[in-house]
């Protein structure tokens, strides 16, 4: 288990919180898309999760500015989960190829 050790900033939370229904529709485009079983809204809990934790979101204060900070850092959070779900599909476990093995013979 991955430890973060990062405090979650009230101020950027006040921002989330204020800007909440605005974020939501325009990250909503892509709401029928799914990457290793995680949908829409699990990403947007995600990345207000990694949002939250950035020092570099706390020292926005335009609201504009903060949207277009937070779309950047959904699209990161994306990415990431679109490279983990193909590096999950590629990998080859023990007890896969030993499976493999025994319904060859």
């Amino acid at each position: 288990m991955i430890r973060n050790d990062r405090k979650a900033s009230s101020k950027v939370l006040l921002m989330i919180a204020k800007l909440y229904d605005r974020l939501s529709d325009i990250s909503a485009k892509d709401r029928q898309i799914f990457y290793a079983g995680l949908d829409y809204e699990d990403i947007f809990q995600d990345t207000i999760i990694k949002v939250c934790q950035d020092p570099k979101a706390e020292e926005i204060t335009d609201d504009d500015e903060f949207v277009k900070y937070f779309l950047y850092r959904m699209k990161t959070v994306q990415y990431q989960i679109i490279k983990d779900s193909k590096r999950l599909k590629i990998t080859a476990y023990a007890d896969n190829l030993q499976a493999k093995e025994s319904s060859e013979t």
